[in-house]
């Protein structure tokens, strides 16, 4: 192994880029975060993996949460991430918590050999090294600096200590900075969402509150509403139940609704074909849900959206800005016309939510 350089200057180019090199050849590295100090390496060579987990002790089969070098690595990973799920990322990353990923929702590099079923990944708010990471290899596994079952070395003169036992570490903690010393939350979304460790600052859940609106809150708004869960609650792949726990509450409601008034015998029956029970349903009227915050309102036609106030978020429930007729005392044929298209207007709905913006 090539002789060890004392430090490499995260902002300094030249160094930066022989820090690359030395990376991509399996060295171990200590840098700073924006929650506490860091020991990784490429997390393309398995090898330096295991180094890492036998120099701290810890057990072989604990996954370590792989550090991005951006949001260019994110989108690589998760091409279509559940509906929500990008926008929670663009709004929260970079920031001070590890989320855990289901392996089924990423496209991992066989390169890494992952052999985890899940994928815990970082992209921490500390400048110098967002400014640094887009020159290496590949994205950094990364864990604390101590031993396994030990807090986390914070002070330069502990971490300098620590690392003088091993010569074969790298470092890349110049210039100096002191991290928060709070270690990074972890939210766990391999399951229900949970903050097994909760951050400095929690960010909120990736779902919305949505509302959806038509004229009588009979009809149209309720299949709607009901086939929009079904579709979050699959793409999630939890129950409609859970979806709260994600942060989505859909609901319906209408312009002109009779408070309580049922679902209409069009609208049951097409529902039923599908397996959806709406004999349970109670029309609200909008002006009663408007008292109650949502993040999104979606009519059914343009008319429905009209009495909003302007700052609203508004739009139409097909996404092409197509109206959807009322079925309202017409055959069952029509029902199930108006139900296909909101099915339709439901696939293109959630295509939109999980799309990356940036």
């Amino acid at each position: 192994m090539p002789a060890l350089p004392p430090k490499w200057q995260l902002d300094c180019p030249t160094e930066n880029q022989a820090l690359a090199t030395e990376l991509a050849q399996g060295r171990l590295v200590a840098m700073l975060t924006d929650t506490v100090p860091g020991l990784g390496c490429s997390v393309e060579l398995p090898d330096a993996r295991a180094r890492i987990a036998a120099l701290k002790g810890t057990p072989t089969d604990k996954p370590i949460s792989v550090h991005l070098r951006g949001f260019d690595d994110l989108r690589r990973l998760m091409p279509k991430p559940p509906p929500g799920l990008a926008s929670w990322f663009e709004r929260n990353y970079p920031g001070p918590f590890t989320v855990l990923l289901p392996k089924r929702w990423l496209e991992i590099p066989e390169s890494w050999q992952w052999p985890w079923p899940a994928l815990g990944v970082r992209l921490p708010d500390f400048q110098p090294y967002l400014d640094a990471a887009p020159d290496w290899q590949s994205p950094l596994v990364m864990t604390s600096i101590n031993y396994h079952g030990e807090p986390a070395r914070l002070s330069k003169d502990d971490i300098c200590k620590w690392l003088a036992d091993y010569p074969e570490v790298g470092q890349a903690l110049e210039p100096w900075a002191p991290p928060s010393g709070v270690a990074s939350g972890i939210l766990d979304l391999t399951g229900l969402p949970l903050w097994r460790r909760e951050p400095m600052s929690k960010p909120g859940l990736p779902g919305l509150r949505v509302l959806v609106v038509c004229s009588g809150n009979t009809c149209r708004s309720p299949m709607a509403a009901a086939l929009l869960r079904e579709a979050l609650a699959a793409a999630w792949q939890l129950s409609i139940d859970d979806l709260p726990q994600l942060g989505w509450v859909i609901e319906s409601a209408g312009t002109g609704a009779l408070s309580g008034a049922p679902i209409s015998q069009g609208s049951l029956l097409a529902a039923n074909e599908l397996g959806i029970d709406l004999s349970q349903h109670g029309a609200q009227l909008l002006d009663e849900a408007l008292k109650r915050p949502w993040d999104i309102v979606l009519g059914m036609g343009q008319h429905h959206l009209s009495s909003l106030a302007p700052e609203s978020s508004v739009d139409l429930f097909h996404p092409s800005g197509r109206a959807i007729a009322d079925p309202f005392g017409g055959p069952i044929d029509e029902y199930r016309q108006c139900r296909e298209q909101l099915r339709e207007a439901v696939q293109l709905r959630c295509a939109l939510w999980q799309q990356w913006k940036n």
